[in-house]
């Protein structure tokens, strides 16, 4: 079983590696950090798997090609690589190759001959990480008068997820987790590494630091709580002076830091409004996402206005630097940046400028694809979508019908879930099982119903009245994939109906993912639960 994870993940990995060396433009290893945020929040939950287990069913061998299999593991394998240097580790692999060529091999093999490459505790190390579920929260203060850098680590986990006394209900777990951190000093930047083990890791310092990243690059796999004076002092700095992936993963390390109940939602919203030069595409991706968490919090309508605004006044400082244009010479990710912030402004924002933009964008693509920019087109559809009614529908129907390519297709397939009108989502859902919609895709498009802000519980309803017929329409190893839109069912009388299903209905070929999707539910109930009405009052009362 130990080579099947490891060739998943090491292809993974490789396929970054390869994409950074030909085209380092495309910044490959920071937009991974989407992808590693995917396993971190599986990872978090109680019932997360380790890397490498043993699989004794046909069942089990289906469902172990998830995001842990995947994006875990190219990311615990680009931590080591970055741990042990770059030239070392591929001495490692090097060396394993010849060793074992034409021959079978278990995964403990690589780890002896990358420690015998690099002289490091890798086999101790590695299996930690690749033999029990869960990350570790690196937590980092500077004591002893700001002379001493220290870090302590714990088991990360979310709110919801845990007992009465905040704790995990689990066995306390520890890695030696290996750090590459970052600090500024004296107007001269160093980084190092080394392991923070059980009992954490003290560091002296020459010279009283400016600011530290303990997760320098975003190279390890493990989430981080700085002490509050070392975050604003990150968060000061940010622009000028970190990588893009640091600063995704401040963003990144802060929201799941909310739904761990370790931070409020009112202090997240606060720590967004310091990024509103940031002028990278997968920092406002992460932006965007977690301003799309938080406006499902905002219920009532006069709220629901303020929170347009204060979104809009976020977003408009990169959008106007922008402009609605491309520009000769600019990079692929600025010009998906620009169809990024128009796409946030229009949904989440409901900005009447981006709204009225979006349709005039969409009418000159039909007339000619060439003359509107692939990201602003996509931008448009997921604009006119979240804002139209029975009209728009039936054009994006026809639209997947005549599409001239297999992306135009999908993008207007995938679109039809996001309208929000009883009537249309009905339609789409009959689409699904009546052989309009292929069955490799219908899975997917009632997931994305199944999110949609205000339709979800009617798509939900759907799904379960037609679950046997869904079940013989779909392939299997869709059925769990589908299911991960119940987690966006967080009002109680919705989730309720969804725990209840499933108290009644397995799914064999993925119950652990289903388990999975049901407690990330959990997580949302809290969250709502504990911050929906400090968020509504601020944005009443300021």
């Amino acid at each position: 079983m130990g080579s099947n994870w490891l060739n998943e993940a090491f292809a993974t990995f490789m396929e970054m590696a390869a994409t950074d060396a030909f085209r380092p433009d495309w910044d490959r290893w920071t937009s991974f950090g989407v992808a590693r945020t995917a396993a971190f929040d599986v990872d978090a939950l109680r019932c997360t798997r380790p890397i490498e287990f043993p699989v004794v069913s046909p069942d089990e061998a289906e469902a172990m090609f998830d995001v842990l299999t995947y994006e875990k593991g190219a990311a615990v394998l680009r931590m080591f690589e970055q741990w042990l240097g770059p030239d070392e580790f591929r001495s490692g692999i090097r060396q394993y190759l010849a060793d074992h060529a034409y021959g079978n091999t278990r995964t403990s093999d690589l780890w002896d001959a990358l420690e015998a490459a690099t002289g490091r505790p890798v086999r101790r190390v590695a299996e930690s990480w690749i033999l029990q579920g869960g990350f570790p929260l690196v937590t980092v203060d500077l004591v002893n008068e700001g002379r001493t850098l220290r870090f302590g680590q714990e088991r990360f986990g979310y709110a919801g997820d845990r007992g009465e006394d905040g704790r995990h209900d689990q066995t306390p777990q520890t890695w030696p987790v290996p750090i590459i951190f970052s600090q500024s000093g004296g107007g001269v930047v160093t980084v190092e590494n080394d392991l923070v083990e059980a009992d954490g890791l003290d560091v002296q310092l020459v010279e009283r630091a400016d600011w530290v990243v303990a997760n320098a690059e975003g190279t390890g796999f493990y989430r981080v709580a700085y002490a509050p004076d070392l975050l604003a002092a990150l968060v000061t700095h940010a622009r000028g002076e970190l990588s893009a992936i640091e600063r995704y993963s401040i963003i990144d390390d802060a929201w799941a830091a909310v739904l761990a109940d370790r931070l409020d939602v009112l202090s997240m919203l606060e720590l967004l409004g310091s990024f509103a030069d940031e002028g990278d595409v997968t920092v406002w991706q992460r932006i965007v996402a977690v301003l799309d968490a938080m406006n499902r919090l905002v219920v009532h309508t006069d709220a629901r206005r303020a929170w347009e605004s204060l979104v809009c006044e976020l977003l408009h400082t990169e959008a106007a630097r922008l402009g609605t244009s491309p520009t000769t010479g600019e990079s692929d990710r600025t010009r998906q940046l620009r169809g990024v912030l128009l796409g946030a402004l229009g949904v989440i924002g409901a900005d009447p400028g981006a709204r009225m933009a979006a349709h005039d964008l969409h009418a000159a693509a039909l007339a000619d694809p060439s003359s509107v920019d692939p990201a602003l087109a996509a931008a448009a559809v997921s604009i006119i979508a979240a804002t139209g009614g029975h009209a728009e529908f039936d054009a994006f129907a026809a639209q997947v019908t005549a599409a001239a390519t297999p992306q135009d297709e999908m993008r207007y397939l995938t679109a039809l879930a996001d309208f929000d009108h009883p009537d249309l989502i009905d339609q789409l859902l009959t689409m699904c099982i009546d052989g309009t919609v292929r069955s490799q895709n219908a899975p997917y498009l009632l997931r994305r119903a199944m999110a949609n802000r205000t339709q979800g519980p009617r798509a939900w309803g759907f799904v379960s009245t037609h679950w046997d017929t869904i079940n013989d329409l779909f392939p299997s190893n869709s059925i769990a994939r589908m299911i991960e839109g119940v987690r966006h069912l967080d009002h109680p009388a919705e989730a309720a109906l969804v725990f209840a299903f499933f108290e009644n209905n397995e799914v064999p070929q993925g119950d652990r993912i289903v388990a999975q999707h049901l407690e990330r539910l959990e997580v949302n109930l809290a969250l709502r639960a504990r911050a929906s009405q400090p968020l509504e009052h601020h944005l009443r009362h300021g």
